[in-house]
């Protein structure tokens, strides 16, 4: 869950007090942080996760007993702020055989391409079920996915590229870089990879089940489907809902 955090701290120390102007404070970018010496007040006014909140009060507490300089501070929580988010790469864009409206989210999903214009849509849905999402700023995109069992339990859920339940620690996650998300499962294998090589384009790749249907394997060569189909190639288009919709076959 994401939350509009307003942090304003103001430090008391019962035996030193901090009587020296260290100028005014200066910040860029929507989530940069701004301190000032003046009260030992230290604001940060921006929509920063719940998780990413308590580690920052953590580095401000740090301040208090160590008396930390102030620059090294603001690189750390800049990491910070940042962190939940992908940030795009610099890698250059594919060549599509389609009209790419100029600021359009390209999807390659196993080959196969999409592109929105909104802020959130669908990437993946399986027997009318939700199972990856994704949304987008300025300053990056999130993913929200949901992972079950064969029988049907959720056993991870990631919301805003966090995870939300994770029982027995069975997932967990790698950031190589500030561009990729990794999840693993519990046997170690790629359940969800998620590379945001430029601004305009994110390649993922996962296995993503749904009780009733099966398991949808998402490689670099294509969508592998249940029955042992593969679907790659193409070009869906822009999404008005989800990007790859699948539905059980249906027997007359």
């Amino acid at each position: 869950m994401k939350y509009g955090l307003i942090l304003s701290l103001l430090i008391a120390m019962p035996c030193v007090s901090q009587t020296k102007t260290t100028g005014e404070a200066k910040t860029a970018g929507p989530c940069s942080p701004a301190v000032s010496g003046s009260k030992n007040t230290f604001t940060i006014n921006c929509g920063i996760s719940q998780k990413q909140g308590q580690k920052i009060l953590g580095i401000l507490n740090k301040i208090l007993a160590d008396q930390t300089n102030t620059e090294a501070v603001m690189a750390k929580l800049d990491e910070l702020l940042n962190e939940g988010l992908l940030i795009p790469g610099d890698e250059p864009p594919p060549v599509l055989d389609a009209i790419i409206p100029k600021d359009a989210l390209v999807v390659n999903f196993g080959s196969n391409f999409a592109f929105s214009e909104q802020s959130s849509f669908v990437v993946c849905n399986i027997a009318d079920e939700d199972i990856l999402t994704m949304s987008r700023s300025t300053e990056g995109i999130a993913l929200n996915a949901r992972i079950y069992s064969a029988d049907g339990r959720i056993v991870a859920e990631i919301e805003g590229n966090e995870f939300t339940i994770n029982p027995n620690n069975y997932f967990r996650k790698k950031r190589p870089d500030k561009s990729t998300l990794i999840v693993y499962d519990q046997t170690g294998e790629e359940a969800i990879n998620v590379h945001f090589s430029n601004r305009a384009y994110v390649i993922i790749t996962g296995k993503f089940y749904k009780l009733g249907y099966g398991t949808i394997t998402v490689t670099s060569s294509g969508i592998h489907t249940p029955d042992g189909g593969i679907i790659r190639g193409i070009t869906v288009g822009k999404i008005t809902y989800a990007a790859f919709s699948f539905k059980p076959a249906t027997h007359n």
